[in-house]
């Protein structure tokens, strides 16, 4: 609807009621605007503080990760020593069983020899005592000889 002038120009009717529509239109839409400012600058601040959360999130992580990878080479190093140690220590036994047999082997070898040894020993002290004992009537007769030849002597004499 419009009306034109005395000079032939198109203007809206009532031009001051629109006036002030279109100030409170833009007052308001001002005001929209200060809101949707005012959202955004703390959505902004808000995208700020998770992006800060979030880097800080990927260090942890990162951290973590080297952590993770750290305890898994331990495991593996440790899991590497522990059955070097289980093989030592089977080795050790088994060489612990072999001494043994070889130490059980050796005494009844040292044993037999110990007996053998005993009984030539006892033999030897028998032999040694029969033989003192003819030294000891050979030793006697000799002492006798001189006073038997004297005798024999003195009864040819006759």
């Amino acid at each position: 609807m419009h009306t034109y002038s005395h000079n032939g120009c198109p203007f809206p009717a009532h031009g001051s009621e629109v006036a002030a529509k279109e100030k409170v239109s833009i007052e308001a839409i001002e005001e929209k605007a200060k809101s949707y400012n005012a959202e955004i600058m703390l959505l902004s601040k808000g995208m700020s503080e998770v992006r800060a959360e979030l880097e800080s999130c990927r260090e942890e992580c990162k951290v973590l990760r080297e952590r993770l990878t750290c305890s898994e080479e331990n495991e593996k190093w440790e899991k590497q020593c522990s059955m070097e140690k289980s093989l030592e220590i089977n080795q050790l036994r088994n060489d612990i069983k072999i001494a043994d047999v070889e130490s059980k082997r050796s005494q009844d070898i040292l044993k037999s020899s110990f007996e053998t040894l005993s009984l030539e020993h006892r033999h030897a002290c028998e032999e040694v005592e029969k033989l003192q004992k003819e030294l000891s009537f050979l030793n006697k007769e000799r002492e006798e000889l001189p006073i038997r030849i004297t005798e024999l002597d003195a009864g040819s004499n006759l």
